[in-house]
């Protein structure tokens, strides 16, 4: 059924309903997590070596920590003069309870997943230009904006995160960033070249380029039309640009796998120091996009940040996240790649236990998705209007205030109340 035209033009690859708006007072605010489904095993042609059909575990985990007590790496001492998002900010934050985040880009139009990661898992390098090729002729036609927010406003969703980028590197949004440099996959290794063609050099890969639509900016104008707050997820690593090639799950340059060590494209011998051109497009590009995603659109809830670059960007990045702080003084920031929450000795404002629910309050401001039955009810839901092509992968919620936790009823999908005892304080 996802192989249909119209299910490959609305799927949403993974939809993950934020709750537990929480902190520690026991304030129950949002948060994320991936699901604990059972690895299903998907099969295509291009994945196995040379071009042979091999089997490709579909997980639901992370190449980030999915214990939300792991310390995650830090960028160094918070700088004195960095603020947090501002009280009334988090207050308010803490008021919406429910919220949505969606994954959907590229990774959604062959309906592989979980979203880009089998990229990080291809074993042959045809897998990786038939995959980044898909967008030249991807164009969902169905996408209504008015229709999701509707949908929300049923659920009784307050807030969302949709996914401006994800690690393949495609925006879902009109970027005004381009591409400079792109993998040339040809070969039986990986190279380096220009992204001109006979149009020119600007390449921004994005969803205006490919299909002459900014999706992100129809979601939040019809948010802001229904009343229903935006927020943004955003991934830091990009694996279509070259220029960003240092993260160890690179799905091209990691591990030597298509960049052996020798090699041009080989991440060892990429710094400041030894390309300096290329470095600081890349620097400039990926804080580019930070800035678009906190300004092209208006002031946002949040910006969910994810993954994490190695220590040689560490000041690169506290400079980005003390400029995006400056232009966004409300916006609440995931710890994720700006060295955790300020209770972990970072510059974020929440986080996400990963594929987890504490047991307990956690210290700072935290969401939480939990795993299913709740699934069973929003799916069925889902598919009650229709919208079963939406549906490939999803995350329940759990919701509450203080002293309280709510879940939801799988059979009727009735909000019911389970006692809960906090006794921690708001930090």
């Amino acid at each position: 059924q996802l192989r249909t035209p119209e299910a490959r033009m609305s799927i949403l690859v993974c939809i993950t309903l934020l709750s537990w708006i929480g902190g520690t007072s026991g304030r129950i605010v949002s948060r994320s997590v991936g699901g604990t489904t059972p690895p299903k095993t998907v099969v295509h042609p291009l994945h196995g070596q040379s071009g042979n059909a091999r089997k490709i575990k579909n997980y639901g985990g992370r190449a980030h920590s999915s214990k939300f007590s792991a310390a995650p790496p830090s960028i160094g001492s918070v700088n004195p003069d960095y603020r947090y998002a501002s009280v009334n900010a988090v207050d308010a934050w803490h008021d919406l309870k429910f919220g949505l985040r969606i994954h959907w880009g590229e990774y959604a139009i062959d309906g592989l997943g979980p979203e880009s990661w089998p990229l990080n898992r291809a074993h042959n390098i045809t897998f990786l230009k038939w995959y980044w090729d898909q967008s030249k002729t991807w164009n969902p036609s169905n996408y209504n904006a008015d229709q999701w927010i509707a949908l929300m406003n049923t659920a009784g969703i307050k807030f969302f995160d949709f996914t401006l980028k994800h690690h393949e590197g495609f925006s879902m949004y009109d970027t005004n960033t381009d591409v400079h440099d792109c993998w040339d996959l040809t070969g039986p290794t990986a190279t380096i070249k220009p992204c001109c063609n006979t149009t020119g050099c600007r390449f921004p890969y994005s969803s205006v380029a490919a299909f002459g639509r900014d999706v992100a900016g129809e979601l939040v104008t019809a948010a802001r039309k229904g009343g229903v707050s935006p927020g943004f997820y955003f991934s830091h690593i990009d694996w279509f640009d070259p220029d960003m090639r240092i993260d160890q799950w690179n799905a091209v340059a990691s591990s030597g796998k298509f960049c052996p060590v020798g090699t041009a494209c080989n991440p060892a011998n990429y710094s400041n120091a030894t390309l300096p051109v290329e470095w600081q497009r890349f620097v400039l590009r990926h804080r580019a996009q930070i800035v678009e995603a906190l300004t092209k659109y208006g002031e946002i809830v949040e910006l969910s940040l994810d993954m994490q670059f190695p220590p040689i960007f560490n000041q690169a990045m506290q400079d980005t996240i003390m400029l995006a702080r400056s232009i966004a003084p409300n916006t609440l920031f995931r710890g994720r790649g700006i060295g955790g929450t300020k209770q972990e000795g970072g510059y974020g404002d929440y986080e996400t236990p990963e594929e987890t629910f504490p047991s307990s309050p956690m210290p700072g401001n935290w969401l939480a998705t939990p795993s299913p039955p709740t699934l069973l009810c929003f799916a069925s839901f889902a598919l009650a209007v229709g919208w079963s092509g939406w549906l490939t992968r999803f995350n329940p919620i759990l919701l509450g205030s203080p002293g309280k936790l709510f879940s939801m009823d799988p059979t009727t999908c009735r909000t019911t109340l389970t006692r809960r005892t906090t006794s921690t304080a708001r930090s």
